[in-house]
């Protein structure tokens, strides 16, 4: 029988139980929410000019059969000097907008906004069973007319309801995002530590309700969804193995 030799303990890579409370208090004194970042260009109408100079472009790209031609052509140079003159005013206007989790900050959304208004409850509408007698008949008409009287104030308590609810459910989006947005970079290098009500309420003015709803989602990402970062790639990352 060959006598085993035991093991030697690994001493240097030896797990070592830590104080848990230490371990966790370093570990969340450098932790801090999710965030996301979303680009916001203030000037989205000249997407319009520059498409149009892309068509012409593209007209008259087809209309030559020789490159030399097409090159030298005067009004392709002017079209090329034009979408670059659009692109640097599209960059110069763009911004970046920084939104956290506020996950915890969700009871201060729902008491700036207050309670969402509640649905009319509508009226039942009376029912007459057969073989009812005349009496019960009569009754039933009277009690029909009170129904469609009922009724005709539910419906207009329903539309105001709608607008009710349409008015919370804006307001709520906009103090959403004023808490979310906790960082605005500006095209000049000014940079603002967040966002009001009624800078949002401009800029969906100005910009369209589409923008608002990036914000939005973004938000909405970074309380639901694990953030992942890659490791930056490397021509190397794809290189076989040299053996």
């Amino acid at each position: 029988m060959t006598e085993q030799t035991p093991e030697t303990p690994d001493l240097e890579n030896e797990v070592v139980p830590a104080d848990f409370d230490d371990a966790f208090g370093d570990w969340i004194g450098g932790a801090a929410l999710t965030k996301r970042s979303v680009t916001i260009y203030g000037r989205p109408d000249l997407a319009a000019e520059f498409q149009s100079l892309e068509r012409e472009k593209a007209v008259l790209e087809e209309s030559s059969e020789l490159t030399d031609t097409m090159a030298g052509d005067p009004r392709l140079h002017e079209i090329e000097q034009a979408m670059g003159e659009l692109y640097d005013q599209w960059q110069a206007s763009k911004s970046e907008w920084i939104v956290q989790d506020i996950s915890a900050q969700i009871d201060q959304v729902n008491e700036a906004v207050g309670d969402a208004p509640v649905a009319p409850e509508a009226p039942e509408e009376p029912k007459l069973r057969k073989g009812a007698s005349d009496v019960q008949k009569r009754a039933h008409t009277v009690a029909m007319q009170k129904y469609d009287q009922a009724k005709a104030e539910h419906e207009a308590a329903v539309r105001e309801y709608e607008k009710a609810a349409s008015k919370w459910s804006e307001e709520y989006a906009l103090q959403f995002l004023a808490h979310a947005v906790v960082e605005v970079r500006f095209p000049d290098g000014r940079v603002s530590d967040g966002v009001s009500v009624e800078q949002l309420r401009a800029m969906r003015a100005k910009l369209g309700e589409r923008q608002l709803r990036r914000l939005q989602d973004e938000a909405r990402q970074a309380m639901t969804t694990e953030p992942v970062i890659s490791a930056p790639f490397s021509p190397s990352d794809s290189q076989p193995i040299q053996e």
